[in-house]
């Protein structure tokens, strides 16, 4: 049987487990395994709309999402809480406990992950409103039972994995959970989920940590397995999650894989339902079903190694080409050009720059006419031009030796060699522009964008105005990889493709630039830098106020002026940009494929609407919690 139909055949028999309004029924088993009743909780579904995640786009199990969903929405209460029992079935009459954080935060942590937009800035205002009152301190942890802190201490119980549920809910919504953690360091023994695997599982989940692994593995039985489908299943899931090494438990997922062979799951004890006398433990055979089809799910999809895309293997060759041609220069300064490649190649921005005149030759409606030698030479010069300008901004940072300015040299004069060699004598002036551009924002930014102090401290000042070619020029020799395709295909330099071209890579760098000058406004501050996104909060702070500070303790109001006021300029600057970028590209559209050169559009521009919708969020979450 093919593994997806093994994954399959477990979303069947959840499917058949599933009661008409989308619940699933939980067994109460007695400490000898023997199955003594039957209850209708939250709880289990919560549980398996969760586990499912890996595997939800299968039909059958959008299905069971769907319904599961649905079921959940309707237990919710006025106040934004779930209990442990379904509300007003037969079955759960003469039983009653308060809503508590545990099954409330399961069941937002599922709407999160199918359902994001229902957890509102409303909803959102009246959970963290729920946490605080069940806190111990502010920031956590929190009691398990939401009631009057005026009631008995018995009920303000602090339950690790409770905590850990919580914290990854926040998590899903970026909220970090400090205290949780700190809690979480100091006790991991917990008082519904006896199980250690269990507890593992939802407190590495939250806040993965490699420690877990020798610990998991300290559990196993003598037949190296962790003795029943429920314990492999979280064990597995645990471990995979902390990208432990697919090969090493093969064993241990064939036992699991034997099991959804034979759809023989059991209503194994996760937690503890009553405890009175003798301790009652509850379990879902659909449970087991769903937490196995969760690990082998990890499993399988890890498991599929892809071919190397047409990419990888031309990086390949550029790095071979680069390693070969510089083979000339000492040992040293060899080992460390094989360090900063690595380090370039793994960039968030590597595979764009890198590969963009293969990208771009291959989106092209005509027949080009050069060989892939070319777009080497061309990824090449890329390549040398960014290693280059690394380790000169490294220098100028002190963060790099100068020992290193002969290959700095050597990787621009490579530059130079190819763009001589491959660009058309009569259009030789375009190179020299472009690099000039790019000369003269490194000079002025050399020279505007410290920020000047007195006794240490950031006084008032008129910080520069950061110029639209500045933002793009820094980086525009990017752009000649696919000028220079052009070009070679008979464009004249004068041409409205060219300049389509060169302007597309001005708006798209300008984007670019101050969505990473956005990410680094404190950073950059507190390193006494300038860029396009602290300057505005500067000159707002000191038309509010003349009083000076210190890089070392930057204001709190620097923060929120960020935030509040100048974070939406700098997201609506950006799609600015690449609503002009996607104009150059409209008339580039008659030759060229635009799709890939639109995808370099796609980070910048979704960062600069995330950051509008957060905002907006916030206001209404802050005008709702106000109430």
């Amino acid at each position: 049987m093919s593994n997806n139909s093994i994954i399959q055949k477990i979303i069947s028999y959840i499917a058949r487990c599933q009661n008409a309004n989308g619940s699933f029924s939980s067994d109460i088993v007695n400490a000898q395994g023997k199955i003594i009743g039957r209850s209708e909780t939250t709880f289990v579904c919560s549980l398996i709309l969760i586990s499912l995640r890996e595997c939800s786009h299968y039909q059958q199990a959008k299905i069971i999402i769907d319904k599961g969903l649905a079921f959940l929405i309707s237990e919710q209460s006025n106040k934004a809480t779930w209990n442990y029992w379904q509300r007003n079935h037969e079955n759960n009459k003469d039983k009653h406990c308060p809503d508590d954080c545990d099954d409330t935060s399961l069941a937002l942590t599922a709407l999160s992950l199918y359902k994001p937009e229902y957890i509102t800035p409303k909803l959102l205002a009246r959970i963290v409103k729920n946490l605080i009152a069940c806190e111990e301190k502010p920031g956590g942890p929190y009691h398990t039972w939401i009631l009057p802190n005026t009631l008995s201490k018995a009920w303000h119980d602090l339950d690790p994995v409770v905590n850990a549920n919580i914290a990854y809910f926040l998590k899903l919504q970026d909220i970090s959970s400090p205290e949780i953690k700190k809690f979480l360091d100091k006790k991991t023994s917990s008082k519904y989920y006896t199980n250690p695997l269990v507890t593992l599982y939802f407190i590495y989940k939250a806040f993965p940590q490699s420690k877990a692994i020798a610990t998991i593995f300290d559990l196993r039985t003598k037949d190296n397995v962790w003795g029943s489908d429920l314990n492999n299943a979280l064990a597995l899931t645990t471990l995979l999650r902390l990208d432990y090494e697919r090969k090493k438990i093969k064993k241990e997922c064939a036992v699991l894989m034997n099991s959804a062979l034979n759809n023989s799951w059991q209503s194994e004890p996760l937690y503890i339902e009553e405890n009175k006398d003798v301790p009652h433990y509850a379990g879902s055979a659909a449970l087991t079903a769903a937490l196995a089809l969760e690990a082998l799910s990890l499993y399988l999809k890890t498991e599929i190694q892809p071919r190397p895309s047409i990419a990888i293997l031309e990086n390949k060759k550029i790095v071979k080409t680069i390693r070969q041609r510089l083979a000339f220069l000492p040992p040293p300064t060899q080992q460390t050009l094989k360090t900063y490649l690595r380090i370039l190649i793994e960039n968030k921005h590597g595979h764009g720059i890198i590969y963009l005149p293969f990208a771009f030759a291959s989106s092209l409606h005509i027949p080009i006419t050069f060989s892939r030698k070319i777009a080497v030479s061309l990824s090449c010069a890329n390549l040398y031009g960014w290693l280059a300008y690394a380790i000169y901004d490294n220098i100028m940072d002190d963060n790099a030796d100068q020992c290193l300015l002969p290959l700095a040299n050597t990787c621009l004069r490579e530059v130079c060699r190819l763009y001589t060699r491959l660009i058309p004598k009569s259009a030789q002036n375009i190179f020299t522009n472009i690099m000039d551009a790019m000369e003269y924002a490194n000079a002025w930014e050399y020279e505007h964008c410290q920020l000047k102090l007195r006794d240490g401290l950031v006084h008032a000042q008129t910080p520069p105005r950061f110029p639209k070619k500045y933002l793009a020029n820094k980086s525009l020799p990017h752009a000649l990889g696919p000028i220079t395709i052009l070009l070679l295909q008979g464009y004249a330099p004068v041409s409205l493709e060219i300049k389509a071209v060169q302007g597309f890579f001005e708006e798209y760098l300008a984007a670019r630039q101050l969505n990473d000058d956005a990410h680094d406004w404190y950073e950059d501050l507190g390193k006494g830098r300038l860029n396009a996104a602290n300057v505005p909060v500067l000159k707002h702070y000191f038309s509010l106020s003349p009083l000076p500070f210190s890089v070392h303790s930057i204001p709190k109001i620097l923060v929120e002026l960020f935030w509040k006021k100048e974070l939406k300029n700098i997201a609506l600057q950006i799609i600015d940009h690449t609503r002009e970028a996607r104009c150059h590209l409209s008339i580039l559209s008659t030759i060229l494929n635009i799709q890939y050169l639109e995808k370099l559009l796609i980070p910048a521009e979704q960062a600069a609407q995330q950051a509008l919708h957060e905002q907006k969020q916030s206001q209404a979450f802050l005008k709702a919690f106000s109430k």
